[in-house]
């Protein structure tokens, strides 16, 4: 147990360590840390703009290609089978349920 707590103090303690001299580095390279992120910034903005600008305007779906056709005898068979429902339907309103407590 009480190594295991060492272990973690230690890796804490490098990673304190490693932290705090990343933080020196990019205090002291301000200037150039805050280029190079408005670099990325920018180079981010532009694919997105590439994206969704450029490439969207130009893309051309396949439901205007190839557009949808209405399928007569699909229609039919869900309308048959909707009608035969209905009937059911209507038929079991039409009779009358027993009584179970006669």
């Amino acid at each position: 147990m009480k190594h295991a707590a060492l272990d973690k103090k230690k890796l804490f303690k490098s990673l304190k360590e490693t932290g705090g001299r990343a933080a020196w580095f990019l205090a002291r390279h301000a200037f150039f840390v805050l280029l190079i992120l408005m670099l990325a910034s920018i180079l981010m903005g532009e694919y997105i703009f590439y994206k969704y600008g450029v490439l969207a305007v130009n893309y051309v779906p396949d439901s205007v290609v190839n557009p949808n056709r209405f399928r007569e005898q699909t229609y039919q068979s869900v309308l048959k089978s909707y009608q035969e429902r209905q009937e059911k339907f209507e038929s079991s309103a039409q009779s009358v349920p027993q009584n179970p407590f006669q």
